[in-house]
């Protein structure tokens, strides 16, 4: 069955919208790599070019992107409910809230025989592309959806598992930071405090209950 009987396959515009310093962001085949959209290099362009991408091209939860010039193959399932970013020469597989098989696609297209399938119909020499065409008539064979379930939902749970523990190591690591500024913003604190008691010959006695009151309070930040 070709891609084109059971996907809608669009691509990004063509064009070249001005970058501006504000507005929304444009993702290119720079940008993608599987599984992730990296924002932090993504140019900004104006509402309104934003506006007339995405007349045609505009990506929805579910919707699935890939690679089609240079690095060919990247893989990247939208998941989020509202995308705020338009694309530039990437595939645009779009399913229209069918969840199931665009999961289903996601995995095989990261899968061994999914890449082998967009590698056979690669063209170019200097910079390898897979043409819109040939992307919407590749072939594959479709499987019913209790196989789709069967096969993407322990695939789905990992993925799930997996960034849940990215996010916590997010946290974690977050959490860290301040805790390491709060800590040493504290002892600079606390030696000034104890560097002035002493300069006013305050009673070795009462220092002692002040660095331990002190102390107490680190552990409790």
């Amino acid at each position: 069955m070709k891609f084109s009987d059971f996907i809608d396959v669009r691509d990004g515009t063509h064009e070249s919208p001005k970058a501006t310093d504000k507005g929304k962001k444009l993702i290119t085949t720079k940008n993608l790599s599987t599984n992730q959209i990296d924002f932090s290099n993504a140019k900004n362009i104006s509402v309104n070019d934003f506006n007339h991408i995405n007349e045609r091209s505009n990506v929805e939860k579910y919707d699935i992107l890939l690679s089609m010039i240079g690095t060919v193959g990247n893989v990247y399932q939208e998941k989020n409910d509202n995308p705020e970013y338009a694309i530039k020469n990437l595939a645009l597989l779009k399913f229209h809230g069918d969840e199931l098989l665009s999961n289903w696609m996601n995995y095989y297209l990261q899968s061994e025989d999914g890449q082998n399938k967009i590698k056979q119909k690669l063209n170019g020499s200097t910079q390898q592309f897979i043409s819109l065409k040939e992307l919407r008539n590749l072939e594959i064979e479709l499987p019913t959806k209790k196989e789709m379930e069967t096969k993407s939902r322990p695939l789905n749970l990992i993925d799930g598992l997996i960034q849940k523990n990215n996010q916590l190591n997010d946290n974690l690591m977050f959490q860290n930071i301040l805790l390491s500024n709060s800590f040493f913003r504290f002892l600079s604190i606390l030696f000034s405090f104890s560097f002035l008691l002493i300069s006013l010959n305050i009673d070795s006695a009462e220092l002692s209950k002040y660095l331990a009151f002190s102390f107490e309070g680190i552990l409790t930040m």
